[in-house]
Protein backbone atom coordinates (compact mmCIF):
# COMPACT_ATOMS: atom_id res chain seq x y z
CA UNK A 1 0.00 0.00 0.00
CA UNK A 2 1.56 3.64 -0.72
CA UNK A 3 1.25 6.68 1.13
CA UNK A 4 -1.52 8.31 -0.79
CA UNK A 5 -4.02 4.77 0.05
CA UNK A 6 -2.94 5.06 3.33
CA UNK A 7 -3.60 8.61 3.66
CA UNK A 8 -7.05 7.78 1.97
CA UNK A 9 -7.82 5.01 4.65
CA UNK A 10 -7.05 7.05 7.77
CA UNK A 11 -9.22 10.24 6.12
CA UNK A 12 -11.92 7.77 5.49
CA UNK A 13 -12.00 6.11 9.44
CA UNK A 14 -11.08 9.75 10.75
CA UNK A 15 -14.76 10.84 9.18
CA UNK A 16 -16.44 7.65 10.30
CA UNK A 17 -15.49 8.38 13.69
CA UNK A 18 -16.34 11.91 13.48
CA UNK A 19 -19.66 11.14 12.25
CA UNK A 20 -20.37 8.43 15.13
CA UNK A 21 -19.25 11.49 17.76
CA UNK A 22 -21.97 13.48 16.28
CA UNK A 23 -24.35 10.79 16.51
CA UNK A 24 -23.51 10.00 20.56
CA UNK A 25 -23.17 13.87 21.07
CA UNK A 26 -27.22 14.59 20.04
CA UNK A 27 -27.82 13.15 23.42
CA UNK A 28 -26.41 15.37 25.64
CA UNK A 29 -27.27 19.70 26.80
CA UNK A 30 -24.02 21.78 26.70
CA UNK A 31 -24.59 24.42 29.45
CA UNK A 32 -21.71 26.69 29.28
CA UNK A 33 -19.82 28.16 32.33
CA UNK A 34 -21.30 31.52 33.62
CA UNK A 35 -24.26 31.57 31.00
CA UNK A 36 -27.90 32.24 31.92
CA UNK A 37 -30.21 29.19 33.67
CA UNK A 38 -30.55 26.79 31.52
CA UNK A 39 -33.60 24.74 31.72
CA UNK A 40 -33.87 21.05 30.28
CA UNK A 41 -36.74 18.89 30.34
CA UNK A 42 -35.74 15.59 29.34
CA UNK A 43 -36.74 12.08 29.63
CA UNK A 44 -39.71 13.12 31.83
CA UNK A 45 -37.22 14.78 34.51
CA UNK A 46 -37.55 18.87 34.13
CA UNK A 47 -34.66 21.04 35.85
CA UNK A 48 -33.30 24.47 35.47
CA UNK A 49 -29.10 24.14 35.43
CA UNK A 50 -27.38 27.15 37.07
CA UNK A 51 -23.28 26.84 36.17
CA UNK A 52 -21.09 28.57 37.42
CA UNK A 53 -17.96 25.79 38.53
CA UNK A 54 -15.61 27.39 36.04
CA UNK A 55 -15.86 25.29 32.70
CA UNK A 56 -18.35 23.93 30.56
CA UNK A 57 -20.38 21.12 31.27
CA UNK A 58 -21.72 18.35 28.56
CA UNK A 59 -24.76 17.22 30.47
CA UNK A 60 -25.96 13.53 29.12
CA UNK A 61 -29.82 13.35 28.46
CA UNK A 62 -29.79 10.38 26.55
CA UNK A 63 -31.38 7.78 29.40
CA UNK A 64 -33.52 9.01 32.65
CA UNK A 65 -30.60 7.28 34.33
CA UNK A 66 -28.11 9.23 33.03
CA UNK A 67 -29.69 12.50 33.38
CA UNK A 68 -31.07 11.27 37.09
CA UNK A 69 -28.00 10.75 37.93
CA UNK A 70 -25.97 14.22 36.94
CA UNK A 71 -29.04 15.88 38.72
CA UNK A 72 -27.89 13.34 41.97
CA UNK A 73 -24.25 13.89 41.71
CA UNK A 74 -23.93 17.41 40.28
CA UNK A 75 -20.30 19.07 40.31
CA UNK A 76 -19.46 21.78 42.86
CA UNK A 77 -20.58 25.42 41.32
CA UNK A 78 -23.50 23.92 39.79
CA UNK A 79 -26.97 24.44 41.47
CA UNK A 80 -29.88 22.48 40.46
CA UNK A 81 -33.73 24.12 41.04
CA UNK A 82 -37.11 22.86 39.98
CA UNK A 83 -38.55 24.29 36.95
CA UNK A 84 -41.11 26.90 37.23
CA UNK A 85 -41.24 30.67 36.64
CA UNK A 86 -38.56 32.09 38.39
CA UNK A 87 -35.03 32.23 40.21
CA UNK A 88 -34.99 35.73 41.14
CA UNK A 89 -37.77 38.74 41.59
CA UNK A 90 -36.94 39.91 38.48
CA UNK A 91 -37.75 37.67 36.19
CA UNK A 92 -41.07 37.79 37.44
CA UNK A 93 -40.65 41.42 36.86
CA UNK A 94 -40.15 40.08 32.97
CA UNK A 95 -43.09 37.92 33.11
CA UNK A 96 -45.15 40.90 35.08
CA UNK A 97 -44.13 43.84 33.91
CA UNK A 98 -47.13 45.90 34.51
CA UNK A 99 -46.58 44.14 38.91
CA UNK A 100 -43.21 46.03 38.67
CA UNK A 101 -41.82 44.95 41.84
CA UNK A 102 -45.01 44.09 43.23
CA UNK A 103 -43.72 40.12 42.69
CA UNK A 104 -41.33 38.07 44.43
CA UNK A 105 -39.78 34.59 43.43
CA UNK A 106 -40.74 31.89 46.17
CA UNK A 107 -39.83 28.17 45.38
CA UNK A 108 -39.57 29.01 41.90
CA UNK A 109 -42.93 30.81 41.40
CA UNK A 110 -43.79 34.38 40.73
CA UNK A 111 -46.04 35.08 44.02
CA UNK A 112 -48.20 38.15 44.17
CA UNK A 113 -46.98 41.13 46.85
CA UNK A 114 -49.48 43.57 47.54
CA UNK A 115 -48.73 46.96 46.15
CA UNK A 116 -49.21 50.24 47.64
CA UNK A 117 -51.58 51.18 44.18
CA UNK A 118 -52.03 49.66 41.06
CA UNK A 119 -53.33 46.30 40.12
CA UNK A 120 -51.28 42.82 39.62
CA UNK A 121 -52.04 39.82 38.11
CA UNK A 122 -53.32 36.79 40.16
CA UNK A 123 -50.41 34.93 40.61
CA UNK A 124 -50.33 31.81 43.91
CA UNK A 125 -47.89 30.77 45.90
CA UNK A 126 -47.49 27.43 46.14
CA UNK A 127 -47.71 26.33 50.52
Amino acid sequence: MNKVQTKKILMGMLIIVFLALLILAADYWRVNDEAAVTQIDEQGLCKKVDNDCGYDLFIPTKTYNEWYSFVLHYPVGVVITNCGECTNPLQCGILYPSCNSDMDCFSYWCCYVPPLSGTCPVAICPE
